[in-house]
């Protein structure tokens, strides 16, 4: 074989060979770039992590010590360069850094600026309330002209239900009489009891009031007859049932009498407050026939039933309406009641809410706050 196809050949697997090396050593580096990346990313993971927990104690105890940074500082963090770094992260999150040495003097600094802070807030309070009340107010969104029918026939609805369950039964039939009563000899205001809104003239409702109280109370004692009758233990059973029927019936034509007079829902509050605390007794003896009745302990055992059942009875005589009935129909009036006042008290601080916006507005073109005339709506 010729010398010099044998120097090509040994040439070719050199150069084969340093490619092999020069790959390798490509690949090496490649692998230890890859894995400090890894190691790095690992770092900054850690240092995050302590950074959190040194924010965290920051919060607890209102500073942090050098001491504290030393104790949760990560052992990869050993250079003054990257020590230095840790506290500027620190500092721009607006943390206190103290000496050991300084905690007690910081903690003794920060009281008398905390007593001095909430002794300002309360001069500030005491010297202008009006500043106070507007800046509260002014957190109150304004209605649209959608959410303001929306919130009146909330109103509008609570009301309703709140009466129609009031008016089903002839249980405030007494208590509106006498309110009819002094609202006709003038012993109460007009203004404050009736619904002025629903009613088209003072002096056709005063001409109707005296027809509308004799007629009411005229069905109120046929009721009572009626009611008298039903429970009578001389009574037959088929008169009792009729009786009964012929009381529903008075009850009925009750109701719209009770419309007529047009009387607040707000009005009834005193009479219900009168109802509460018969209301909490038959609850009362309505649990305790029900752990009579589950008897799990010696206690439960010893109710006496008879006497309870005896005592509803009673109240159902003297009331004219089953027990559980007159629970569940005051537990709905008040039920209406609530949601009614939710929806006013809304609807009132919206409209202080429109005032007070436009009273600024006023002031901010140069006009007077005393000069602003103002709709003011009330909801009764």
């Amino acid at each position: 074989m010729p010398k010099t196809k044998v120097k090509k050949k040994a040439t070719k697997k050199k150069v084969k060979k340093a490619k092999k090396v020069k790959k390798a050593k490509k690949a090496k580096k490649v692998k230890k770039a890859t894995r400090k990346s890894i190691l790095s990313g690992s770092k900054k993971e850690q240092v995050n992590d302590k950074i959190r927990a040194l924010i965290r104690l920051a919060k607890e105890q209102g500073y942090l010590t050098f001491k504290d940074i030393n104790k949760i500082l990560p052992k990869s963090v050993n250079t003054p360069d990257e020590i230095e770094k840790f506290i500027i992260i620190l500092e721009n999150l607006e943390i206190d850094i103290i000496d050991a040495e300084e905690v007690e003097m910081y903690k003794e600094r920060l009281e008398k600026h905390n007593e001095a802070q909430m002794k300002s807030s309360h001069l500030d309070i005491l010297d202008d309330p009006v500043r106070m009340y507007l800046k509260q107010m002014g957190q109150v969104p304004l209605l649209t002209r959608e959410e303001e029918v929306a919130i009146s026939k909330r109103i509008e609805t609570a009301e309703q239900k709140a009466q129609n369950e009031l008016f089903s039964v002839g249980l405030s039939t007494k208590f509106q009489n006498q309110l009819a009563h002094k609202l006709l000899n003038r012993e109460e205001r007009f203004d404050r009891v009736v619904l002025d809104k629903k009613i088209n003239s003072r002096e056709i409702y005063f001409k109707n009031l005296p027809r509308w109280i004799e007629k009411s109370e005229d069905i109120s004692e046929k009721m009572d007859k009626n009611w008298a009758e039903h429970i009578a233990k001389s009574t037959s059973k088929i008169r009792q049932k009729r009786a009964f029927t012929q009381f529903n019936k008075y009850q009925v034509a009750l109701k719209p009498i009770f419309r007529k007079y047009c009387f607040k829902l707000k009005v009834f509050e005193g009479f219900l407050r009168t109802i509460d605390p018969l209301q909490k007794e038959i609850i009362e003896h309505f649990d305790n026939l029900n752990l009579a009745e589950k008897a799990r302990t010696k206690k439960h055992r010893s109710i006496n039933t008879r006497k309870i059942l005896n005592r509803l009875k009673k109240i159902e005589d003297d009331m004219s309406i089953d027990p559980k009935e007159l629970v569940r129909i005051i537990q709905e009036v008040r039920k209406g009641m609530r949601h009614a006042h939710r929806a006013k008290t809304e609807m009132v601080e919206a409209n202080l809410r429109l005032v007070i916006s436009i009273a600024k507005k006023n002031i901010q073109i140069g006009g007077s706050p005393s000069l602003i005339s103002s709709r003011k709506e009330i909801w009764d």
